[in-house]
């Protein structure tokens, strides 16, 4: 079986539809993009959402949840396909799943893509300074919401610091502990945990379009182990712009020419200062350009003669060449096109553009914002 499983998750990665990271002799196994938007979903692309595998005895080390969807994402998740008993739900946290797991005596708290986040290294030193003396037993995965200032996804908890328990796995069957045995756990161990709401489905479904911004939405656990997901339309409307903003996303917007008002307007507040300066640095790049041609045209030869003007262009700077002709042919929208050609961000990644980025971390939350809703 142990075999197996490795064989099978390997098969995956080999596949790129599971991506896999080292740390000594375990593997953390995770779901790549591909998978999600390839759809290509089995029983152990599913699995493997954050699975620590150890690769000298083919033991799981962390089992966390399988992958789970939203309200009539699936087949299974459609509401005429649901269990007819009603399910526990609880508050759908925003921050990062936190992974806890024992290596070589000693705990730690990863998340579901690589051993060595931010946000693992801050939940393990949270754990170890909060939990020092606790034994938790081994067979067991604890999973967490990792909440912390620095780790905000959307929703801003006001400086509040705290691992969540959200849920509990038996390593080797799979159970997945209901509500009231997550109580016990966090009773025992001295855990805050994830807030339950006395709500019916139907309940959630006529109020989950009026659910504030500030609220993401809420976790359906149903007594067979089907989790699904119910997030709240303003919340939903937030992280689509956020997912979608990025350095070449705003500058499609400034090539499009529709960074104005209404645009800005419906970014979130804590957004529109780097969207502006990303805006900005661009703007800039784009206007010294056109000066530093305009300025290179001044020096032509003054003989009417295309043959001669091209001569001299064949001189220039090669990125300008293009400029240069254009010009000569006053096609100024051909010239702007082209311009913004030669400042497109070769991918979100903050680089050297004629290239320029700014440098603080909007970015970085932005791919946060992208990776938690996968």
């Amino acid at each position: 079986m142990a075999d197996n499983l490795i064989s099978e998750l390997e098969k995956r990665v080999q596949n790129k539809l599971i991506s896999k990271a080292v740390k000594g002799d375990l593997a953390i196994y995770c779901y790549t993009p591909k998978c999600v938007y390839d759809k290509k979903w089995d029983k152990y692309t599913k699995m493997a959402r954050g699975l620590v595998v150890n690769l000298k005895t083919g033991e799981i080390v962390a089992r966390p949840f399988p992958k789970f969807f939203n309200l009539n994402e699936t087949e299974e998740t459609k509401l005429e396909n649901l269990p007819m008993k009603e399910p526990e739900i609880t508050e759908k946290l925003d921050g990062s799943l936190g992974i806890f797991y024992y290596d070589k005596d000693e705990y730690f708290v990863t998340t579901k893509g690589t051993f060595y986040s931010e946000q693992g290294a801050w939940a393990t030193i949270y754990f170890r300074e909060r939990f020092s003396n606790l034994k938790i037993p081994e067979g067991l995965t604890l999973l967490f919401e990792i909440i912390y200032p620095e780790n905000r996804i959307v929703i801003d908890y006001k400086g509040q610091k705290e691992l969540f328990l959200i849920g509990t796995i038996d390593i080797k069957t799979g159970k997945d502990y209901d509500y009231s045995e997550l109580q016990e756990i966090a009773k025992l161990y001295g855990f805050k945990i994830v807030p339950k709401k006395p709500l019916t489905i139907k309940q959630i479904r006529e109020t989950i379009d009026t659910l504030p911004a500030n609220e993401e939405g809420f976790v359906a656990r149903y007594s067979n182990g089907l989790r699904i997901k119910i997030k709240g339309e303003e919340y939903l409307k937030i992280h689509r712009i956020l997912s979608n903003l990025s350095l070449i996303s705003i500058w499609e917007i400034l090539r499009d020419n529709k960074f104005n008002k209404e645009f800005i307007e419906k970014i979130p507040e804590e957004f529109r200062g780097w969207t502006e300066k990303t805006a900005g640095i661009l703007i800039k790049t784009k206007e010294r350009i056109e000066n530093e041609v305009k300025e290179l045209y001044k020096k032509r030869p003054k003989a009417k003669e295309r043959k001669e003007f091209a001569l001299w262009v064949q001189k220039q700077e090669k990125s300008y060449h293009g400029l240069l002709f254009t010009m000569h042919d006053r096609d100024k929208e051909k010239m702007t096109d082209f311009i913004f050609k030669m400042i497109r961000p070769n991918s979100n990644r903050y680089q050297p553009i004629h290239n320029v980025a700014p440098e603080d971390k909007g970015e970085e939350r932005l791919e946060r914002i992208r990776d938690e809703n996968l």
